[in-house]
């Protein structure tokens, strides 16, 4: 069965590659992770140019590729020498990376991974600089065969999940691994656990699977005042991260961490978990919270807290159907020297 799979390359192989070392060679399933059958496509606005293209052309792949396109529509004085044209990358199919030449022969990340031999830049150029003729020249480029659409298997493979599951005993959202209560500083990496469902089911699209929320008291001199949650970061800022793996058949555990940027103020903060849940074919919505961690600005600013002091539950929120967990009380300052002794 493997061996109708993967097998040997041939000295064709070798020599379409060459430079690259072929270890194995895909037979049936060249047609699925290799498409035969590229699409194209090229625009213009004005004194804009769009060329759609399946590949990830490198810096200087893009750069030859424009400056060739760009020369064949200022030339008839289609465009001006202000024109700009843009590359598209990964766009109507993937066909892996598209480096120059002379890139291929080093062979690194990019080179490695040029799906189509060292001459697929040259080729793809070619296609687009004859589409750019015909646009030059007011005329259809030639259709050529459509793009083949993915097969049924692959379909499947990018269908919802079939079912998420809870952990045995709990529910969607509680938190396996809770976050240190802290102190904690700039710098420092924070870390909570949950139990989630599959990320597919709902990406999520303007929106977050996880986020960083700030305790905003109404008097900073009086902390029991009252106060409300702010948004401190999401998934989409680089100081957050956002893990999930499958637990068990059908479970999955979460983990979101948020490295304490330096311009952090002081504080109390908690992390909050957004999902969806396939239920049977039913997308619900499910979420989740830490506890409450503190953090604070500089290691010498020992902000003195009553002994009973306890945040106040929020009385609205930022974020709908947020249930945010029930403050707890913070542990007592330690001591100066306490705390050298700990950071060392």
């Amino acid at each position: 069965f493997l061996a109708e799979i993967i097998t040997l390359p041939s000295q064709e192989d070798r020599a379409c590659q060459a430079p690259k070392n072929i270890l194995l060679r895909p037979n049936q399933i060249r047609e699925t992770v290799f498409p035969t059958i590229l699409g194209f496509q090229m625009m213009r606005v004005g004194q804009l140019i769009v060329a759609a293209v399946p590949g990830e052309f490198t810096t200087m792949a893009g750069k030859v590729t424009r400056e060739a396109i760009k020369a064949v529509l200022v030339e008839p004085g289609l465009v001006n020498q202000s024109a700009t044209v843009v590359l598209n990358n990964v766009a109507s199919g993937y066909a892996g990376y598209v480096t120059t030449l002379e890139e291929y022969q080093h062979q690194r990340y990019e080179g490695g991974f040029t799906t189509y031999g060292p001459y697929t830049h040259a080729a793809m150029t070619d296609i687009l600089v004859q589409m750019a003729e015909d646009l030059a020249d007011g005329k259809q480029s030639y259709p050529g065969i459509k793009p083949q659409l993915p097969n049924k298997a692959e379909q499947w493979e990018m269908k919802q999940v079939i079912l998420d599951d809870p952990p045995i005993g709990g529910k969607f959202g509680d938190v396996k691994v809770d976050v240190s209560p802290g102190p904690h500083w700039p710098g420092d990496t924070v870390r909570c656990t949950l139990w989630g469902a599959h990320p597919r089911n709902h990406l999520q699209r303007n929106s977050s699977f996880g986020t960083v929320w700030r305790w905003q008291p109404t008097n900073e001199s009086d902390l029991t005042a009252g106060g409300k949650w702010q948004l401190a970061a999401d998934d989409s800022d680089y100081d957050t991260m956002f893990h999930w793996k499958r637990e068990g058949i059908s479970a999955s555990l979460v983990t979101i961490d948020w490295t304490i940027p330096d311009n952090a103020p002081g504080g109390w903060y908690t992390i909050h978990y957004s999902g969806h849940a396939n239920r049977g074919g039913q997308i619900s919505a499910i979420s989740g919270a830490c506890g409450l961690f503190e953090v604070r600005e500089a290691e010498h600013m020992m902000p003195s807290l009553p002994d009973q002091f306890v945040i106040p539950p929020p009385q609205s929120v930022d974020v709908p159907d947020m249930p945010l967990p029930r403050p707890r009380r913070p542990r007592r300052p330690p001591s100066g020297r306490a705390l050298r002794g700990a950071r060392k």
